[in-house]
């Protein structure tokens, strides 16, 4: 669970997705494309592809979002999503589906996680007082859209520039569902997004 959790969390953070995107997350993207992302000329990352219905598409799709390995300060994005790659690809054997799934092998939603989230956030809490404050409450962090607000915040506070937030957020936007092309495969989608990759690190990068 604690793996699951802190990889959730870490996604979430650094994708700046939403708490019910998270079950929209495949195995394909980390199994297919995890080389070919490491040895990118932008910067080791890892691939996190999406499928699902999203505004104005008539049908589900293919997303596909970078994360960086390195980011301004230090996020142990690499060791935690090797961690899960692992028990995920050799441990489970799983090289399809749903990447976040409950005991039972069922799509884990995002409250699957939120208990041990909230768990964390208090050891935080906690232990640096001065990254939460005490008056905090706990109750009010979830991954619904903390991580999600956390990322944003603190993109914007180190001043990333307009065109790579709106970029990081294009995938979900009506505009983007628009000029789709349905039907196509997570491969053709993700050899489309390729010239994009390097404005999009930029936002992981930041955090």
């Amino acid at each position: 669970m604690m793996e699951g959790t802190m990889v959730a969390m870490l996604v979430e953070y650094g994708a700046a997705l939403r708490g019910e995107e998270l079950q929209m997350v495949r195995v394909e993207g980390v199994a297919q494309f995890g080389e070919d992302a490491r040895a990118s000329k932008y910067g080791s990352h890892t691939m996190w592809a999406l499928q699902g219905k999203f505004k104005a598409e008539k049908q589900e799709q293919w997303h596909c979002l970078p994360i960086a390995d390195e980011t301004k300060s230090n996020l142990p994005f690499r060791k935690w999503f090797d961690r899960m790659e692992y028990r995920v690809l050799k441990v489970e054997g799983r090289k399809e589906g749903w990447y976040f799934t409950e005991e039972d092998g069922s799509r884990a939603k995002f409250t699957y996680y939120d208990a041990a989230f909230k768990e964390l956030i208090m050891k935080v809490k906690e232990m640096y007082p001065k990254v939460i404050l005490p008056a905090a409450d706990v109750e009010n962090f979830s991954l619904w859209r903390s991580p999600r607000r956390g990322a944003i915040t603190t993109a914007t506070v180190e001043q990333v520039d307009v065109p790579t937030m709106e970029l990081i957020a294009r995938w979900r936007s009506k505009e983007r569902a628009k000029g789709t092309e349905a039907g196509l495969s997570m491969r053709q989608v993700y050899t489309d997004q390729r010239l994009t990759v390097r404005a999009m690190l930029r936002f992981s990068k930041a955090l």
